[in-house]
């Protein structure tokens, strides 16, 4: 009986201790793959204008909630009259995708680099 041999050591058969392994690499594995992000980028936060060419942006604040929803606003100052728009936001690996709510529902694809959303004509950075 081949596969029924003991270790002396640990009193396991050979078989036994291969389905161990096996499943104790398994399990590396995806611990592994969702401290990379495998399992989903957490990009939830407050974010501020970084750099870009969208004029006007300086004081505006992106805060992505946990539930998938957005804000984009700037509160009120003497210049000028506070704003928000708000919608829904995915992401798929390093890939963030903002969607305006209204009749319009604009959307915006840009990517997740560290602790920066890219868009074509804006970066933001993660406060």
């Amino acid at each position: 009986m081949r596969g029924s041999k003991r270790n002396s050591r640990w009193g396991v058969t050979g078989r036994a201790l291969s389905l161990l392994l096996v499943v104790a690499l398994g399990a590396m594995i995806v611990a592994g793959l969702s401290a990379c992000g495998g399992g989903g980028t957490d990009v939830a936060g407050t974010y501020k204008f970084d750099s870009g060419t969208e004029e006007g942006m300086e004081g505006f604040t992106l805060t992505l909630d946990g539930d998938e929803t957005f804000t984009l606003g700037m509160e009120s100052t003497e210049e000028a009259e506070g704003m928000t728009i708000s919608g829904t936001y995915t992401v798929d690996g390093d890939q963030i995708t903002l969607k305006a709510e209204g009749e319009d529902g604009e959307s915006e694809a840009g990517t997740v680099e560290g602790d920066k959303l890219v868009f074509e004509t804006i970066t933001w950075v993660k406060q």
